[in-house]
């Protein structure tokens, strides 16, 4: 799985799957490293799935299901990391992404 923040020459990270003891692929991110360094800001990350090193990327949620304006069907709620908030959303186009909420100032 591919994480990009949004923005020219944002940073990306790389997550490699594992399998679960079901024999699913599960994916998991480390919240710390969506953090901004200095001085803290908001950032939205985009979620990609990568197939294979030479396929094109694949936004990871358009098609899963049926619902229709995810945004507001599913709101999520967020965690606190290093006292910015974290949580995932629903962007208008129905694609997953992360927001990290700067602390207020």
């Amino acid at each position: 799985m591919l994480l990009r923040r949004r923005g020219k020459g944002g940073p990306r990270h790389e997550v490699e799957p594992r399998t679960d003891a079901d024999g699913g692929v599960v994916f998991t991110v480390e919240l710390t490293e969506l953090l901004e360094e200095e001085p803290p800001r908001a950032a939205y990350w985009d979620l990609f799935w990568l197939p294979s090193p030479t396929a094109p990327r694949i936004r990871i949620s358009r098609l899963l299901d049926d619902v229709a304006e995810r945004k507001r069907v599913f709101v999520y709620p967020h965690t606190r990391v290093a006292g910015q908030r974290v949580f995932p959303y629903y962007t208008v186009d129905n694609d997953l992404s992360i927001e990290v909420n700067a602390p207020a100032g």
